[in-house]
């Protein structure tokens, strides 16, 4: 007995069949080998596909997200602003602005204008008696041209003053500093940073001599 081979096809499926031919050389199929259809099969591996097509993509827009958040963080933290003590001597050209609160504003505001000092005021104060009444300096150096000449408190509550014959008699007692600027023989310091807008903006409110 002889062995042969042959080759049929099942659809557009190849299929591989071993058989064995008689005395006459007849075919006689023995077995078959061959790697039929089979839609089950093939419907599983086509949902595995699908399935790792959405935990990919799933994955890409998790890492966008975080790349987004992280470009966030960076970008809040290299706009941080650090404040510097600014100190100023009362009287003179000292000049204030009072936004009330309303619809309009709701953050109520003042707004100090001030002179340049022509001299530092000194990293112990030892040379605020240098400061004309009306002027302000850093600890170390003078305000430069090109900085602000302005300083703006936000968020000012409990704000009441009152006049006289066309003058300021008296402001809230529990905004001192404000009292100290009126009086030349006071000095008022602000930790402050430049707001890159032609203002110093206040982040606390600094010792009064």
């Amino acid at each position: 007995m002889t062995v042969k081979g042959f080759t049929r096809s099942d659809g557009s499926i190849p299929v591989q069949c071993v058989v064995a031919a008689d005395s006459n050389d007849n075919p006689v199929p023995q077995r078959v080998a061959s790697r039929a259809w089979n839609p089950g099969r093939h419907r599983a591996a086509g949902s595995r596909h699908t399935l790792h097509r959405e935990l990919t993509e799933e994955i890409m827009k998790m890492l966008k997200t975080v790349v987004m958040l992280m470009g966030l963080v960076a970008t809040s933290i290299s706009f941080a602003q650090t404040s510097y003590p600014l100190v100023c001597r009362g009287g003179g050209d000292l000049y204030f602005n009072y936004t009330p609160f309303s619809n309009f504003s709701q953050n109520p505001q003042i707004w100090i204008s001030f002179q340049r000092g022509s001299q530092k005021a000194g990293s112990n104060w030892e040379n605020i008696n240098a400061l004309m009444p009306g002027q302000c300096s850093w600890l170390d150096r003078t305000v430069s041209n090109d900085e602000p000449d302005r300083i703006i408190i936000k968020d000012v509550r409990n704000f009441s003053i009152s006049w006289s014959q066309g003058r300021v008699a008296g402001i809230s007692s529990e905004l001192t500093y404000l009292n100290m600027l009126r009086d030349p023989n006071h000095y008022q310091s602000f930790d402050v940073y430049n707001d890159r807008k032609g203002n110093f903006i206040v982040t606390r409110i600094g010792q009064s001599r």
